[in-house]
This record gives C-alpha cells, structure tokens and sequence, in this order.
C-alpha cells in the first residue's frame, strides 16, 4: 500500500509540475514583498539556497494572504536542485483551513516570485522543526553519484498520520532515477528505490 502510495504520489508531483510550467505564463503575477527580498532588476540569476532558509519569507507572504495558513508541502521547483539540498526555486504550499484555501508561495532565490492558487489537496501540517534540504542531501549522499545536476527534486510532506514528515529525493535521468525517502526529523533513509 505504501508503494502504491509513493508510485501514485510521485506520479501526480511530475503531473502537477508540468502543470504549473505550462500555466504560468497564462496566469497573473500576484507579486508580495518583504522588506529582505531582493527585487528582480537585482538579481536576475537566482542565487541556490535551501528550503529551510526561504521558510520564513513565504510563510510571512502565506499570512499575508490568509492568517493562520499552515505549510503542507516544500518542494523544489521543476526539478532544478542541486546534489547539496539547494536551488534557486522553491515552492511552498499552504493550506488556510478557516477559507478552505490552499496555495502556494513560489519563491525565486530569496524573492516571492507570486502567490497563486493551488490544487494539490494537501491538508495535513508539516511539523515544526524538520531538517533543511541540505540535511537530506547529506543523508543520501552515495545514493546519487553520478547524477547530472538539475536532475535533483526534493519534496518535504506531512506523513500519512501527520505526526512526522519526509523529504522525498529523487535525481538521475528518467531511465535511471533513484528515489529516496529521508524521515525529516532524524534523517533515517526510510526506503531507497529506482523509481516513484
């Protein structure tokens, strides 16, 4: 049954993700700054940077469009992280359980790219204190040797019972993805598998 969890899980992240690449360009920009985000003039290139130290500034922008919004899910995006836990994009998904409003925060290095509406169903609350993607990386290294980069994607979800989470990894070409499950709060690999 958890196989058949993560197969579909995994199918419907690469289906969502195409998704919002295909759609963005059609939707509008809602764009919300902080007072330490960078404007785009300043930095056209994205500086990498892990989930852990983006969190505060999307959830300062979740607050913003619905106060007491949780975060339920933390990737990164469109498969463009790098083997040591760090990217330029980041999406954060919240969910605000007093409007029934789940959304996302999409984050370009440390600037809120936009806010838009999302439809991925999540509901559960990750946990506080969960490790940053750059401990994940740590956990896993050996798994991925010799994966281009670029062909890393990390997911950080809720579990099933929502008392935990886990980074989700996977990285190589389709052909040779390898996929590892990383318990987010003592960095236990759970399961190492060859694809979702």
């Amino acid at each position: 049954m958890f196989l058949k969890w993560i197969r579909y899980f995994g199918w419907v992240m690469l289906m969502l993700s195409l998704l919002v690449s295909c759609s963005s360009d059609r939707q509008p920009v809602e764009e919300q700054k902080s007072a330490d985000v960078s404007s785009p003039s300043d930095q056209s290139v994205a500086q990498a940077v892990t989930a852990g130290e983006l969190c505060s500034i999307a959830q300062q922008a979740a607050q913003q469009r619905a106060a007491g919004a949780v975060l339920v899910h933390v990737d990164s995006k469109q498969r463009a992280a790098l083997a040591d836990g760090t990217s330029p994009g980041w999406e954060f998904r919240f969910y605000s359980s007093a409007k029934d409003d789940e959304f996302v925060v999409i984050m370009n290095g440390r600037q809120v790219q936009r806010v838009r509406t999302s439809g991925g169903g999540y509901r559960k609350p990750i946990p506080e204190g969960w490790m940053d993607s750059d401990q994940a990386a740590l956990r896993i290294k050996g798994e991925c040797d010799g994966a281009e980069p670029g062909t890393y994607f990390f997911m950080l979800l809720a579990t099933a019972d929502g008392r935990s989470a886990q980074w989700g990894v996977s990285c190589g070409q389709m052909e040779e993805r390898r996929c590892i499950m990383v318990d987010a709060f003592s960095g236990e690999v759970l399961s190492v598998k060859d694809s979702w």
